[in-house]
């Protein structure tokens, strides 16, 4: 407790000493036994500090956060929320008001924790260990979260909490912070969402969620991939696909290998290497499943047009679900947009295996000419 002082030297200010005797008198309405008039005092000391704030010393400062303490906590909390509104903006409110308030019920607690620059970020961590969700979420609105803060609301916090932060474009999140959401965001479709709306979000984390999102959420993530730049963006979906110069190529083949040996190589099997985040493993089992060595796979894999795709999976009587699943997961290189893919599909109904068949022993006989089988989709159009 701050020791007691007497109001003639806590005021000694020379413009302050002016309403030394208003304040006097506003301190002797404090015993009366109303609650009303109480209400009216600590109305009229709020403003009588609020007009100078900026003018009085520490120990000033402190006389007026514990007259306006005592006043506001003996009267209802319709009064300490009026109280915190009012002081809430002010940076030169006192520090043990402030606190006490922003640790209060969270309809006193909210406007102080959303606004108030007297909290320092290690004042709200504290708070965010040890308050409720409501008092977390509304620390989320403030314009000063620091990268610290961040974490701790994320450790802390329920998924409202970590959705309304993502929501905050001004809060500083770390990239292992980050990274930490998106792995909790699997069970919530609202977390994705405030992940993939949000700026800045690292390349490399929008791609992991590639698997798990809606396809409207799939489709804005390749929407942010088109602002890196087609350069950038090659370096992205060759990610995806895995380098045919990892050593863990020569694994993939010898497990796919097994697969096919034992007749068990099915779209499903694809599907499922797709879903669990394995490029290496699928980008082998397709080459095996239609027919064609890894290096072709990969260039078909890698056109953003689908037109290879679609030719190589429909001589090899692919399904048109398993299609369109490849065409619209990362492992493709097509834009996951139902405006290119949909009409892709409707094509591939049309595309008869005839022609795509001796459109792939044309291939064959001329490795690599890619472009040639643009012509089956054409004809069949």
């Amino acid at each position: 407790m701050h020791p007691q002082c007497d109001p003639r030297e806590a005021f000694g200010n020379a413009k302050l000493a002016e309403n030394l005797e208003k304040l006097n008198s506003l301190i002797h309405l404090a015993s009366v036994d109303s609650q009303d008039s109480r209400r009216q005092l600590l109305r009229e000391i709020t403003d009588f500090f609020l007009v100078d704030s900026e003018l009085y010393s520490e120990k000033q400062n402190w006389y007026f956060g514990d007259i306006m303490g005592q006043l506001a906590y003996d009267l209802e909390k319709q009064v300490r929320a009026e109280l915190a509104n009012r002081l809430s903006a002010n940076g030169n409110a006192p520090k043990e008001l402030i606190w006490r308030l922003a640790n209060d019920e969270i309809a006193i607690a909210s406007p102080v924790l959303q606004k108030s620059p007297v909290l320092s970020q290690s004042d709200l961590i504290e708070i965010t260990r040890h308050q409720s969700q409501a008092h977390l979420s509304a620390i989320t609105a403030r314009p000063d979260i620091s990268a610290d803060l961040s974490k701790e609301l994320v450790s802390h916090g329920d998924d409202n909490v970590v959705v309304n932060l993502l929501r905050n474009d001004s809060a500083e999140i770390q990239v292992e912070t980050m990274q930490q959401i998106a792995d909790r965001s699997a069970q919530s479709e609202n977390m994705q969402t405030a992940i993939v709306d949000r700026d800045n979000v690292p390349k490399e984390i929008l791609k992991d969620l590639m698997n798990q999102v809606s396809d409207t959420l799939r489709k804005q993530i390749l929407d942010k991939y088109a602002d890196v730049g087609t350069e950038q963006l090659d370096a992205v979906v060759s990610s995806m696909k895995g380098s045919l110069d990892d050593d863990t190529a020569s694994k993939a083949e010898k497990y796919i290998d097994d697969f096919v040996n034992r007749g068990a190589l099915t779209e499903s099997l694809l599907l499922r290497f797709v879903a669990d985040e394995r490029p290496m493993e699928f980008l082998v089992g397709f080459a095996r499943l239609t027919e064609i060595d890894s290096a072709t796979a990969k260039r078909v894999l890698a056109d953003k047009t689908g037109t290879a795709l679609s030719v190589v999976c429909r001589a090899n009587g692919v399904t048109p679900d398993t299609f369109k699943e490849i065409a619209m997961s990362p492992m493709c290189g097509i834009p996951s947009d139902h405006d290119r893919v949909l009409p892709l599909v409707r094509l591939y109904l049309r595309l008869k295996a005839e022609n795509a068949q001796r459109a792939m022993r044309f291939w064959r006989t001329k490795k690599g000419a890619l472009d040639t089988i643009a012509e089956p989709v054409k004809n069949s159009a």
